[in-house]
């Protein structure tokens, strides 16, 4: 029986050593725990980061590349106005530029590029091209065409402003207002009666898209 009791005091002691060495182990445990969450937010933060950073360096060269692309096309719209304007002012007409050129002249051309660049913008947007490279070269061409018809114009309304200046006896104010007044409801009902004629267009496509999906069906 003294055995007894002594071993049964001894399982008590080392089960209160025990106790003790776990009690001292827990915080030591949950400091560990706590180091390597803190690891592992500190090492998610620095991957969302770099994530973020790559993300906005993508958008970067993504802008840049555009803005590239737009004043491209504005050198090559310069370009090919400065060789139509050349063949048709200074080798037809003998004039040094558009301006010091009537303003019969600048409406005739303007009307004939608005024509002519018209009908090579359908052009281009009709036909379809499989290739990167044709692609691009049809959207630059496009745009540039865009861009000349509208600088032709604009060079017709300088020297249409200039005649009616020199000729007529009103100020140079009042007749930037009033031209800039005609051509804003010129271009306005144009625009309307061009919007209208399209929305017809596309429903008349609409529907005969579905009027040929039922006849198949």
């Amino acid at each position: 029986r003294i055995k007894e009791e002594w071993w049964h005091s001894a399982d008590s002691v080392e089960q209160q050593r025990k106790d003790k060495d776990e009690a001292d182990d827990a915080p030591h445990a949950e400091k560990g725990d706590h180091h390597k969450h803190t690891l592992d937010v500190s090492q998610h933060a620095k991957l969302n980061l770099a994530q973020r950073i790559k993300e906005e360096e993508s958008k970067m060269v993504h802008a840049a590349g555009q803005n590239f692309m737009t004043a491209l096309t504005f050198v090559f719209a310069w370009a090919q106005l400065d060789l139509v304007n050349d063949f048709f002012f200074a080798y037809l007409m003998n004039c040094a530029s558009p301006t010091v050129c009537s303003y019969q002249s600048n409406i005739g051309f303007a009307s004939a590029i608005t024509l002519v660049f018209t009908r090579w913008s359908f052009i281009l947007t009709s036909e379809k091209r499989n290739s990167a490279w044709n692609q691009a070269s049809a959207e630059l061409t496009n745009m540039a065409l865009s861009l000349n018809v509208g600088w032709a114009w604009s060079n017709y309304c300088s020297t249409a402003i200039a005649s009616a200046v020199s000729t007529s006896g009103l100020s140079k104010p009042w007749t930037y207002v009033i031209c800039s007044v005609f051509v804003w409801f010129f271009i306005t009902v144009l625009h309307y009666k061009f919007e209208v004629e399209r929305r017809a267009w596309d429903r008349h496509v609409h529907e005969e898209t579905l009027s040929q999906g039922i006849c198949q069906a």
